[in-house]
């Protein structure tokens, strides 16, 4: 057999390469929304500032900040940990139904085995999904339908991907009628007593749970989240 070999160390790239790096990494994101409407805001507040109308020139370089600082990383993680306060993710999580809710997907993008792949916020879904399913072996219900008429329907893509990743097809149930998550809980709901599921087990994002409670508590739903 083939035996692998370690790798030489990397030769260490020049200064001016990484200054490089650095600097394509400030400039990228002001070339692309929403980062361009910010540079025009701030380039339009200077220039009025140069121009000597204060005012107009304050309030478009204010509004280049409202709109860049949420964005930046370290003040959206302190806008969104209140979201994920108190959540805990089920050390031994039990049922008889997996419940995924749907999220994003990228419709016409190729991919290995076909058409339509998930955002990063519904990969992660799609991965506890099918952790969980292998774990537990129980069916799993892709909750999920067309928002808009143009839209293709995200419930193929995610069991496409569910199935690439294991799951048998037999074992993938897909609601693709719910359109937001109240109809998420709802058409679930009536899915679980059709095939008799007691126990069903909610996946979703941590930003979406607290939400997602609320909703399955307006269905009169007992799910686990």
């Amino acid at each position: 057999p083939t035996q692998m070999r370690n790798p030489a160390p990397a030769a260490v790239p020049p200064r001016n390469a990484m200054d490089f790096y650095l600097l394509k990494k400030i400039i990228t994101p002001f070339l692309l929304l929403p980062g361009l409407f910010v540079l025009l805001f701030l380039l339009g507040g200077l220039r009025s500032l140069w121009r000597g109308r204060p005012g107009r020139g304050l309030a478009l370089v204010l509004i280049a900040a409202a709109l860049w600082v949420p964005a930046t990383p370290p003040v959206a993680d302190k806008l969104l940990r209140p979201l994920e306060a108190g959540l805990a993710i089920p050390e031994n999580p039990e049922g008889d139904v997996i419940i995924m809710m749907g999220g994003a997907v990228y419709e016409g993008s190729p991919d290995l085995s076909g058409i339509g792949i998930p955002s990063q916020g519904t990969w992660e879904r799609i991965v506890t999904v099918v952790r969980l399913q292998r774990r537990l072996g129980v069916p799993v219900i892709l909750s999920g339908g067309q928002v808009h008429p143009a839209q293709a329907p995200p419930g193929p893509i995610y069991r496409r991907l569910l199935t690439d990743l294991g799951v048998p097809r037999e074992m993938i149930l897909v609601e693709g009628e719910s359109r937001d998550t109240l109809e998420n809980a709802e058409f679930s709901k009536a899915l679980c007593q059709a095939q008799g599921f007691r126990r069903p087990i909610v996946v979703t994002s941590a930003l979406h749970i607290r939400r997602a409670r609320l909703k399955i508590g307006r269905a009169s739903c007992r799910e686990r989240v």
